[in-house]
């Protein structure tokens, strides 16, 4: 019942072809799901709108893995990376019937601890989520011909990595179960929830009710103090025309801040302004980026960009003048910010995008969504060994952290 069918009977370790081998197996529903393995970014684009249509077509959005943001992020970002690009696409049972891309996996390879080879779902530093591109319809059966793929077509990739995944909703569930049917060993080196909101009623009091009366009294008169200076206004972008110059704004305000200092603000890296610049354009010609700000007597003071995958906003990068610190203009800025995405048709939640305890938003922002990262073997045997021993390995060296640092606190 079941059968491979490859374009290359034997393809070598690395050949030169962009697109070396498809692979097809029946599925449990009935369909037949085939896989594509690109190594060039660039024949994504002629995929275009029907991996935008997957996009639309998902339980778990995700934009950093969407056309408009992620091939400016390889054309900027990635040109180093192997990659091995799986495309799952389902063929119905009925005659006829047309292929459907029901599955969107970046990968790249990787070696853990520089030998073990592995391929992992490709993170950048401005990528905040890598939960895959699955059809609603057929989370299970496209995890399935992912993992089968990789064991019976890439024998010698011993483990796939999915850094920082939803660790909850429809395609975590699935991933789940399937690794269950197989007997997957899986290790988790990093777990934590950030913030989230789903508010959509009153908004004043939503704040109220996360920071209580008295912080909401004190940022209320640290507003009016930004009123003394002279015309506090919010301002959202609506012409593509002045997309060039918001991105300027925003560059030159984190050039200016903490971030400068620890030399990762963006305008430091001719690779990563561009990437922004070019991805923050495209992205709101396609009504995919919300640009905002808060600016006093006509200059920004708080600038913020939101990335928009209906029912999810994506808080991405938000930046503020140091000057005007004591007036807290980046809090100033979110509470404005969540009185007009509450207005949004079809938005219905915020992802902060945020670290793990972010001292700001976490106050602001009450409900938590679970990350993760999660390593699983391929079901070689030195993987599920390898895999067996990190959670010994990690703690061992947890109890000598936690020892030194009792004896630095008792010294």
């Amino acid at each position: 019942m079941e059968s491979i069918e490859a374009k290359q009977q034997s393809p070598p370790v690395r050949p030169s072809a962009s697109r070396d081998l498809t692979w097809k197996k029946a599925g449990r529903d009935g369909g037949t799901y085939s896989i594509e393995e690109i190594r060039d970014p660039a024949l994504l684009n002629q995929r275009q709108e029907e991996w935008q249509r997957l996009a639309s077509c998902t339980t778990d959005p995700n934009p950093f893995y969407e056309p408009w943001f992620f091939l400016p992020a390889v054309e900027h970002l990635g040109e180093n990376e192997q990659w091995r690009i799986l495309l799952v696409s389902r063929t119905p049972e009925k005659k006829g019937g047309a292929a459907e891309l029901c599955g969107f996996f970046p990968l790249i390879e990787k070696r853990l601890y520089g030998w073990l080879p592995q391929w992992s779902l490709w993170q950048n530093q401005f990528c905040f989520l890598t939960s895959p591109l699955v059809k609603k319809d057929h989370i299970a059966d496209v995890w399935n011909a992912v993992l089968r793929y990789v064991q019976e077509v890439r024998p010698k990739v011993q483990m796939l990595e999915f850094p920082v995944i939803a660790g909850e909703g429809a395609i975590h569930h699935g991933l789940t179960m399937v690794l269950r049917e197989h007997l997957s060993t899986t290790y988790v080196p990093d777990q934590y929830v950030r913030a989230i909101t789903t508010c959509q009623g009153d908004v004043d009091a939503y704040f109220k009710n996360a920071l209580g009366g008295h912080h909401v009294r004190e940022y209320r008169r640290c507003r009016r103090k930004l009123e003394a200076l002279g015309q506090l206004e919010y301002r959202q972008v609506s012409d593509s025309r002045n997309v060039g110059c918001w991105v300027d704004w925003f560059l030159d305000l984190e050039a200016q801040g903490w971030k400068a200092r620890a030399g990762t603000a963006m305008k430091l890296h001719p690779r990563e302004s561009e990437f922004f610049r070019t991805m923050v354009q495209r992205g709101f010609d396609e009504g995919r980026v919300r640009l905002e700000g808060l600016f006093l007597n006509g200059e920004p003071i708080a600038l913020k960009c939101i990335l928009l995958a209906c029912p999810t906003a994506f808080a991405f990068k938000i930046a503020f003048d140091e000057k005007y610190h004591s007036f807290s203009p980046g809090v100033q800025l979110e509470f404005e910010s969540l009185q007009h995405l509450v207005t949004i048709p079809g938005i219905t939640s915020s992802d902060s995008c945020a670290v793990a305890g972010h001292q700001m938003i976490d106050r602001l922002w009450t409900e938590r969504r679970l990350v993760r990262s999660l390593i699983v073997s391929t079901g070689h045997l030195t993987g599920d060994v390898v895999l067996g021993a990190l959670p010994l390995l990690r703690s061992v060296k947890r109890n000598l952290r936690r020892r030194k640092t009792k004896e630095s606190t008792q010294t």
